[in-house]
Order: structure tokens, then sequence, then C-alpha cells
């Protein structure tokens, strides 16, 4: 029902608007005061031309003696000398002996309205001094009119010397006349001036084509002298004296005076200077202010002297022209630039589908760039193109002959890639702009995909047939994280030693993925959570899982994910959302346990996974965002204990170092010996599982712990270290899930440990 009754309304106002335009003209509504039907700009100190004024009263309101006095600003004229007052018509005409002209009508219709005022029986004017007229109505005897009218044509009034500015004409009356106060502007004063501005130009290397707008702010601004403009070239440069201002194709004229025909336009040339000069002002011409057009032309004299770069002509002349100086053309030679729009544009090293700057060729001149000629852009070996204006050129069709940009006749068209990794683009120039303009071609919606680790200016070299060689910089590459770490000391052999705290901060917004997309071996694409790995050198491992967090900004993590992986020597960190706000993560609480093949020095973390690095497909040597070091290997002093491990007969909970550490087999006593599981015990004196080895076909186990290497053969009393048999008094033996077990006596001497026995705990230590 709303809507019918919103239909209902649109009806009425149609209706209504209907009536409204049947009725008389004038009756709709009446307006009441002064309108100016022109408002000319002109000079100062000179009889001059102003706007037409209306003054308008409703008809009802005329009293039979209604009187408005109009004045002019002190210094201005109506007239001069004596004043003669003449009637004609529905016209009376005020001029002065010595000047001015001054007209006061009563139309029969302004605007399509009825005038009420018959003629000049109805109205008298009465020149009171030379700024001011007296209108006196004395009555309005049409039938039917729609208002009274009286028409003021200034034709000619004297501005006063040195004024500018808007010129007003003021209207008192008395309370009881029909006419109000009030003013109106009729024109404007201003100084005279000259604009010249340039329209069309060239880039040329010998001659050149100009095109020039000259304009005036009011009639007579244009000096009807010889010299009324000129235009004086640099050095090396001379004006086409062949050119004549009668010209067919020189002069056009936008507006105004004719100035051609009517102030006698002509040209004088001198080698570098062009004067403009006219006969006769535009005050005397009908059209008033001029506005015109001069297409002119000028060339090379003398190329040792003619400097490259814009050609730019000084303006002199005896009119005030504006502005000094106006560029009428580049000259250059044949020559073709490349450069990036945007070098400054920044991306990511390891991530795919970086959007680097547009790439924009420029000709210098018209014709430069050469039917068929070659442009190759090749980028560095960390780099692959990814897209080149929006199209990948990977695709079956690899964008051949796929235009990139077309300009001013010339199109610069793809050719596929090559080189190396097909790393050149390859592009050609088809068609030339000789007829044209000089052509300019962008390469856009760029991306590339970027080895990690690599960071810096992103390098094009640039080389072909087409001439141009170098390199431009089309991006910065930064790493998408920085890692900080405070160090600690560690020790070879031991474990839960506690390492510096890491923080991992986002170089910008955005750099740490939240999804990683991969295809599957059935060729489907899969998009899983992307994560960051911390990695661990070979021989240290994560003893207990850290504490992550997002210390700042806005990065979601799936903290009930983080996970130890790949034997304790990662640690990964799922990625929930990615950032609207650079953010920072911090792993603290981290604890490593060090086997003893572990080099000395500065412990390093890669900082990887696929939250940072998209690109070890291409790059599989490069997986690594960022490293950092947050603990220093040492060597533990002669005597000391390197590590220590308890186990107690029948218990798979194994206490290293005062860490519980959970078996897959618990010790056991056997003629009274204890038996334990060869790498379980040689884990916890910090042999890693990488220097531990079991061949199944011969049933054997070996041991490299340090620069020894042990061997233990399954139902064999002898033991093999460094090569060298040794006798034992019995034979290791198998047991499920498929352990070594031997007595741990015998183990801790190969492995140079010392042990002890508490036999009311049934425990043994083992001690290095």
């Amino acid at each position: 029902m709303t809507h019918k009754r919103k239909l209902r309304g649109i009806a009425i106002l149609i209706t209504l608007a209907f009536l409204l335009s049947l009725l008389p003209a004038g009756m709709a509504s009446a307006a009441t005061g002064y309108t100016a039907l022109t408002k000319p700009t002109v000079g100062d100190g000179d009889w001059v031309t102003l706007g037409t004024v209306i003054a308008e009263v409703p008809v009802e309101a005329l009293s039979g003696s209604d009187t408005v006095v109009l004045s002019l600003p002190s210094g201005f004229k109506f007239y001069d000398g004596d004043a003669n007052v003449t009637v004609s018509g529905d016209t009376y005409e005020l001029q002065g002996s010595l000047g001015g002209h001054v007209k006061v009508s009563a139309p029969d219709y302004v605007g399509g309205k009825k005038n009420g005022i018959k003629d000049v029986t109805e109205f008298n004017v009465v020149a009171l001094s030379k700024t001011q007229l007296q209108i006196k109505v004395t009555g309005a005897s049409e039938t039917s009119p729609d208002a009274a009218f009286l028409k003021i044509e200034l034709t000619s009034v004297y501005v006063k010397s040195g004024f500018t500015g808007d010129i007003t004409l003021t209207a008192d009356a008395p309370s009881t006349s029909a006419f109000p106060d009030g003013s109106v502007v009729v024109g404007r004063a201003s100084a005279g001036d000259v604009t010249i501005s340039v329209t069309d130009d060239q880039t040329s290397n010998s001659d050149f084509e100009v095109t020039i707008r000259i304009k005036e702010s009011r009639a007579g601004s244009l000096k009807d002298k010889s010299d009324s403009i000129k235009l004086i070239l640099p050095d090396g440069f001379v004006w086409d004296d062949s050119v004549a201002a009668n010209d067919p194709d020189v002069y056009t004229q936008i507006w105004g005076t004719d100035v051609l025909n009517d102030c006698g336009l002509s040209f004088s040339y001198d080698d570098e200077e062009l004067k403009i000069g006219l006969t006769n002002t535009t005050t005397s011409a009908l059209g008033g202010a001029a506005c015109f057009e001069l297409t002119l032309a000028f060339y090379v004299d003398d190329e040792s002297r003619a400097k490259y770069g814009e050609v730019t002509a000084k303006v002199r002349g005896s009119s005030s022209i504006s502005p000094s100086e106006i560029v009428v053309g580049t000259y250059g030679d044949f020559g073709v630039t490349i450069e990036a729009d945007d070098p400054t544009v920044e991306v990511f090293a390891g991530l795919k589908d970086q959007e680097v700057s547009d790439i924009v060729i420029k000709e210098s001149l018209k014709g430069s760039l050469i039917d068929g000629r070659t442009v190759l852009l090749t980028l560095p070996a960390n780099a692959r193109w990814n897209e080149v204006n929006g199209q990948v050129p990977y695709d079956e069709l690899r964008l051949n002959d796929a235009v990139c940009d077309y300009d001013n006749g010339v199109r610069l068209v793809f050719k596929g890639l090559t080189g190396t990794n097909n790393r050149t683009l390859k592009l050609a120039v088809d068609g030339d702009s000789s007829d044209n303009d000089a052509a300019e071609l962008t390469i856009e919606d760029i991306t590339v995909n970027l080895e990690a680790g690599v960071t810096g200016d992103l390098k094009v070299q640039v080389s072909g047939s087409a001439g141009l060689s170098g390199e431009i910089t089309i991006a910065k590459v930064l790493a998408p994280v920085t890692a900080t770490a405070n160090v600690t000391d560690v020790k070879l052999g031991l474990s839960g030693q506690a390492a510096g705290d890491i923080t991992i901060t986002e170089t910008k917004a955005g750099a740490i993925l939240e999804d990683y997309t991969y295809t599957n071996d059935d060729g489907d694409e899969v998009t899983v959570a992307a994560e960051i790995v911390l990695d661990l050198p070979d021989g240290v491992k994560f003893t207990v899982l850290p504490k992550v967090e997002v210390v700042s900004g806005d990065l979601k993590i799936d903290a009930a994910n983080v996970k130890r992986a790949n034997n304790d020597n990662e640690l990964v960190i799922p990625i929930d959302n990615d950032s609207n706000e650079a953010s920072t993560i911090k792993i603290s609480g981290i604890q490593y346990t060090l086997d003893r093949t572990v080099p000395e020095g500065d412990l390093q973390v890669k900082i990887k996974g696929t939250a940072l690095v998209e690109t070890g497909g291409t790059w599989p040597n490069s997986t690594t965002a960022a490293k950092v070091v947050n603990a220093k290997v040492v060597t533990p002093a002669p005597g000391e204990v390197k590590g220590t491990a308890v186990l107690q007969i029948g218990s798979t909970t194994m206490k290293v170092n005062g860490v519980d550490v959970e078996m897959d087999v618990a010790p056991y006593l056997k003629n009274s010996r204890t038996y334990v599981s060869a790498r379980f015990c040689a884990n916890a004196l910090g042999i890693d599982n990488n220097n531990i080895m079991w061949d199944g076909a011969t049933k054997t186990a070996t041991i490299i712990a340090g620069a020894k290497v042990i061997q233990l053969k399954v139902g064999s009393t002898v033991m093999v270290i460094n090569g060298a048999n040794i006798q034992m008094d019995t034979a290791p033996e198998l047991v499920p899930p498929g352990r070594v077990m031997l007595p741990i006596g015998w183990l801790a001497w190969a492995l140079g440990a010392e042990t002890s026995w508490d036999n009311e705990t049934q425990t043994a230590t083992l001690e290095l």
C-alpha cells in the first residue's frame, strides 16, 4: 500500500505542474529588482559600454508617482559637458556634449512578459548630476500586463582612471516608491591583460609546428602596435618567415573580435624574433574582447647552439602579456628510453605472484621504434616471470603475438619466453609512429615469483635489436620476516638445555601467509593452512614443546596445533589468519638436546615453512626465509658430566638429565644382569638417531659416538669397536618391538660412561 500511495503522490505533482503551465506568463511568480543582462570586462580611464539593466516592479504596486535614483561610483560619469535629453517613441536618451550616452526605454515585452508601462508618456528621466539619474514612473496603462519594466542601456559611461574590480550601479528609492533599493554589477574593470598559451606543440629533431592561443581580458587589451606581442626563440632556432598572418591555416578565431580582418593582424620576422602587430585595437571592433589561435612554424638553424629538451620562447611586447615564457616544442634526437614506473614497489622473497612496477617504453621522437625490432627483458636468477599484462606466460599459447600495448601506430607484441630457465621475456615492435606523435608503451600488471633468501633491488637486464640496453629496477625485494634472539651456551651430549628466546617479526602486514595451495598426485589443487617451521641443525632436538605466542599485531596462530616434528628437530607453527597489522611472534622456553656430533660454535636456526616460502619447487635449495642464532655450542670441561640417564627395571620411563623420556621397551633383569635398550641409552647420552643404524639382514646395530664406531650383533658375544673385536660374556638380544638389548655394563663401557646400581629402587644410572 505504501508503494501505491507514493505513485498517487507523484501523479498529483504531475497534474499540478501541468495546470501551472496553463497559466498566462508572469502569473506563476513575480520578480522585483534589478538585473544586469551582461557584465563586460572593460578598461579604466575611458568611455566604455557597460551591461544593460532591467528594472522590474509589480504593476499593482505603482502609485502614479514612483521614483528611483540610479548612481555610479565616485569618479564615474553618465555624461560629461552639457546634458542633452531627447525623447523618441518609448525611449529617453541622455548624451553629454563631451561624452556619455545612456538610454532608458519601456519595451513591450521583457523575457516573454508584457510590460505595463506603455511609452514615454508614463515615465521620465532627469540627470541630477554626472553620476546620478532620476527615473519617475507616472502610470502603467497597458491592459493585462505581467509587470512594469524599464530598460537602462549604459552605452557609453566613463570609468574612473585606475579603478579595477566590479562596477556597481546603485538604486535608491523613497519608502513610498514601488522601486526597491538595491544594486547590480554592470561590469568589471581590469588593467587590460593578455594571456598567451600553447594548445599544441611537437617534439622534433628539425622542424616544428606550434599553435598558440591569445586571449584578451577585455576589448582593447591588445595594443595597436607593430610589436603588440613579441615571441623570441632560444639560440639555434629561427621562425619560419614563410608563414603569413593571412594564410588560411594560420589564424583561427575562437570568440570575440575578428583580429585578422578587423584589427589588421600582421607578422614581422627577424630570425629568432617574431613580432605580432595590430593596426587597430579590438576596442573599436564590434566583437569585443578577442580570443584567437595562431599556428606558427620554426626550425633548428644551428645544431651546435640548439639545446636538447624543451624549447622555451620568451614573451614580450607592447601589450601587457602573461606568462613571460611559453614552451613551444621539444627538441631531441631519435631514441627510445625504458624505465620502471615505480621502482620503489616492495615485494617479498620466497613468495609467488609478487606485483612489480609497470615498465614504460618511450620514443623521444616519433619513428624512433622500428617495425620488427625486439626488446628483451631478462630477470636475474632469483626471479621468474609469473604474469605479464595479467596473463600467464607459461600457458600453452605462451602469449605469442598477443598485443601488450598500442599507442600512435605502434604495437608492442609478446613473442614468448627464452633464455636460461625462461627468464627472458621477448617482445617485438609492430608498426611505427612516423605519421603520429611519439609512442609511449606500457607493460603492466606484471607479477614475478621470487627465490627465498635473496633480497635487494630486483633488476631487469634490457637488450634486443630495438636499441634499448642497460638495466632497470622494477622492485625492492624484502625478506618477509626478520628474526632476533638472545644467545645462551649449550653443551655437547646434554639434553634439556635452555636456549635463547626467538622473536620473528613481519616486515609488513600480510607477509606471513595463512594458506598454502599445492597440486596433489591426482592433479587437484589443495589448499591447507600455511606453517612456519623452525629447523634446527642435525644433532639438535627440541627437548620440550616451547611456548609460542603473538606478542604484537593481529596475526593469528593455531596455538593448539603447534608441534615438534621430524624427530623433534623441527618446531611447526600453523597460521590461522594473516595480519592486517605487521605482527611479531615470540618463541620462549626453548630447550635443546644435543648429541656429540654437533660442531662447536653458533647454533643457527632456520626460519622456513609454507607461510614464508612458496617457491621451493623452483628453487629446492632455497627454502629458508630467515636465520637466527639463539645458542652457542661449547665443549664440556674434562671430567664434567655430559649426561645422566636413570632407568628402572620394568619402567618405560627414563629420566634424562632430570627430564622424563618415554621408551617403548622397559629394562629387565636376566641372570642378575640389567638389560637396557642400546638405542634409548645412546640417545640419553647425546647420540642422535642419525648416528644409530640397524642392518636387518645381519641383525647388527651400529652406533657412532664421536670418533668411535660400535657394532653389536644380535646373538654374538663379540662387540666390534673401530674394527677391533671385543669379547663379551653375553650376547645382545632382540626383543619386541625390535629393540637390541644388552647388559648396561657392556654398553656403558663401549660409550665411555659410568654405571651405578640401586638395588632398593631397582634403578641403574648411566653418567657420561
